[in-house]
């Protein structure tokens, strides 16, 4: 947790004051802390921040909620909604963003402790499955690309068939729509250009 880099958005000065001390005796760095959502998305874009702690309950046009989303949005990381209270229907709405967690006013430090512990765990464990699937997804276009390589002889433009015949390309591009295509010379066109390069020297 040493060295994490946090942004507090909280209308509470007080609490925001209370939140900043426990962050910085865990050894956070704050980056910034705001009342307002529409400057903690500026924040978020500026400071890009390795969590959030967020207040559902902001005053102005943006709530927590709406705030947390616009900044996940410029920025992926890890939300820690912070709510004296929440009916049904704001969590409903807060859970749509996914966050990493959700703490009850006035804050307990061994509890935020535990929040952004598990929090920042979570975040790494997600990132690096979303690196993984992308790698899988990368390495089976790569697969298919592949498996449709197909050698066209650059002199007689014909196509090498996968039993190592030659083929002419017509018929092969109607066979294999999909396939790409990789420059060559059959065996047949190689032997000619080799035996008729010493002909053509010797006329030199």
């Amino acid at each position: 947790m040493k060295g994490t880099r946090a942004l507090i958005v909280e209308d509470d000065r007080i609490a925001a004051r209370s939140l900043k001390t426990m962050l910085e005796s865990f050894g956070c760095i704050v980056v910034s802390t705001t009342s307002e959502g529409a400057q903690a998305i500026q924040l978020a874009q500026e400071h890009k921040p390795d969590i959030a702690l967020v207040d559902i309950w902001l005053k102005g046009d943006l709530d927590g909620i709406d705030t947390a989303r616009q900044m996940q949005s410029i920025h992926p990381m890890p939300i820690i909604y912070l709510t004296a209270y929440a009916d049904d229907e704001t969590l409903a709405r807060a859970k749509v963003t996914e966050p990493q967690g959700y703490l009850v006013k006035p804050v307990d430090p061994r509890d935020l402790h535990i929040a952004i512990d598990m929090a920042l765990y979570r975040h790494r464990v997600k990132r690096a499955r979303e690196q993984l699937v992308n790698e899988l997804h990368e390495a089976l276009s790569t697969v298919r690309h592949l498996s449709g390589l197909l050698r066209v002889c650059s002199h007689c433009n014909r196509v090498q068939a996968s039993d190592g015949s030659w083929q002419t390309l017509e018929s092969t591009i109607r066979a294999h729509p999909e396939a790409n295509f990789a420059v060559g010379l059959c065996a047949d066109c190689a032997q000619e250009l080799c035996v008729a390069r010493p002909q053509e020297d010797a006329h030199v």
